[in-house]
């Protein structure tokens, strides 16, 4: 009579196949992460693409490309509108219909002295003529807004912050909107309309002063002249504000915000101190981390 043997693995083999598995997934899990990184680096690239056809659409209209020194709202010092917003209002407008060439670049919608209704709108109580007057100044948005393409006001991305405020005080519903294009990862959770959803950190914009040939080799904190003009081809507090609210930019002194995207824009393959692209202008996303002036952002010049 023959007995047949057991068939199965011993504990030493379980204890081998489990332990090359796990090997695998180390090797594997980093591998996958770093793919899925170069994949949303290179959307966000795609991304800047758009933008940066848009602005040379701008300039081609009015002869330079947006500004992006900070200014104050008429009404408060503290509601500032930046360099981020600058490039939302330039290449799709502050109500995202298009560009209008009277505005004055402040966060508000009242617009100089004589209250002329730019942006005009029923929402806003504008008359037939002040709505018929907008759409004959301006132009249909230079950038195509898709899926991808966050558009938010400050105040919607930043609702638990505090001074330095940079942003719409006043609600988009009523007219007012001074929005932000936001880049593609995604950080911050939102609620839009009773909804919590997902969206990006806002894209920086710093345009260069074409007349400028100063960057400084070290210790870089930048200002204005007497004349009121950047002192060096960019002027890095034009995005300060925003880089200053929320939990990203509570833990640093501004010098050390000033420094760290100084860094990151000096480019090192120049035999004497110099940023990337000192005739045009520069785009910033904080990258996977959310952080500003850090090794994973994505700019348009990498």
């Amino acid at each position: 009579m023959k007995f047949l043997a057991k068939s199965g693995f011993s504990l030493i083999e379980v204890l081998v196949v489990v332990a090359i598995v796990v090997l695998l997934i180390s090797i594997l899990v980093p591998g996958i992460r770093g793919v899925v990184r170069m994949a949303g680096n290179l959307k966000q690239k795609t991304h800047y693409h758009s933008i940066e056809i848009a602005l040379e659409l701008f300039r081609d209209s009015y002869g330079d490309y947006p500004d992006s020194a900070t200014l104050p709202s008429q009404f408060t010092s503290s509601d500032q509108i930046c360099g981020s917003q600058h490039l939302a209002e330039a290449v799709l407008g502050r109500d995202l219909k298009g560009f209008d060439p009277q505005t004055t670049w402040c966060a508000s919608g009242e617009e100089s002295d004589d209250r002329r209704d730019i942006y005009a709108s029923s929402a806003k109580g504008s008359t037939a003529e002040e709505i018929k007057a907008c759409n004959n100044r301006r132009k249909k948005p230079y950038m195509e807004l898709k899926s991808e393409v966050g558009v938010y006001t400050i105040s919607e991305i930043y609702t638990d912050s505090i001074e330095p405020y940079s942003g719409s005080v006043y609600p988009s519903q009523n007219g007012y909107f001074a929005p932000v294009i936001t880049d593609v990862f995604d950080k911050k959770k939102i609620e839009v309309n009773g909804k919590i959803i997902k969206c990006g950190m806002p894209v920086l914009y710093y345009k260069a002063d074409a007349l400028s040939e100063d960057w400084p080799s070290n210790n870089y904190y930048p200002g204005y002249g007497n004349d009121g003009k950047p002192l060096f081809i960019y002027n890095l507090f034009d995005n300060l504000p925003i880089m200053l609210l929320g939990p990203e930019g509570a833990d640093y002194e501004n010098k050390k915000l000033i420094n760290d995207i100084f860094q990151r824009v000096t480019n090192p393959n120049m035999l004497y101190p110099a940023p990337y692209n000192p005739k045009k202008y520069i785009l910033i996303s904080a990258g996977w981390d959310g952080i500003y002036g850090t090794k994973d952002d994505v700019t348009n010049f990498d």
